[in-house]
């Protein structure tokens, strides 16, 4: 299965330090309120120089800086400095603040699923490099900037800035199959969900 969620579907909120958006859910009928999704991918703005994260119990997080330096410290757990295209991961009742004004990509996860974040930059005409479409796995892809080209089975669609291609590995699709091609200089966050076995 492959989705594709437009810019424009997607509803963007404000919280006290800036605004996220809701990139996907999973299930789709689960809400972030209720805390009854398996994962949840997202980005947002923080707009103020500290804040601290709410704590959500039985949650994984990751994050990744999509804009800006970020300072992250998880109390009697590690600390860590992000740069662009930088990753951390914790747990979602530790005690969590941040340092900086920053945009970042979200990924959340819950019952039995595991999740990673990383990120591709193509140049213009560039092959999305197959290795990054892994087996057994529903992988997102979120364009950051430029626009890429979709080519699967009989489709051909172009994935503007702000859309994102959710593509499900697990339901015999082959990732050789799958055909990503940067229409001009592009930057991707990827999202990569398993069961944690």
């Amino acid at each position: 299965m492959i989705s594709i969620i437009r810019k424009e579907d997607l509803d963007t909120n404000k919280w006290s330090g800036g605004t996220t958006t809701q990139l996907y859910i999973y299930p789709q009928n689960s809400s972030y309120a209720a805390k009854d999704f398996q994962y949840r991918i997202s980005t947002a703005t923080v707009d103020i120089e500290e804040s601290t994260f709410t704590k959500l119990s039985g949650i994984s997080r990751c994050i990744m800086v999509l804009n800006g330096e970020m300072e992250l410290s998880h109390k009697n757990q590690h600390n860590s400095k992000l740069k662009k295209f930088e990753t951390d991961k914790f747990e979602g009742d530790w005690e969590t603040t941040s340092r900086g004004k920053v945009t970042d990509f979200n990924l959340m996860t819950t019952d039995g699923k595991a999740g990673s974040l990383d990120s591709s930059t193509l140049k213009e005409g560039e092959l999305f490099p197959t290795s990054k479409l892994q087996k057994d796995t529903t992988i997102a892809l979120y364009t950051i900037n430029g626009s890429i080209n979709l080519q699967y089975s009989e489709n051909n669609t172009t994935i503007q800035s702000g859309d994102i291609i959710i593509i499900d590995l697990k339901n015999n699709i082959n990732p050789t199959d799958i055909k990503i091609i940067a229409n001009d200089y592009s930057e991707i966050a990827i999202a990569i969900i398993k069961d944690n076995k």
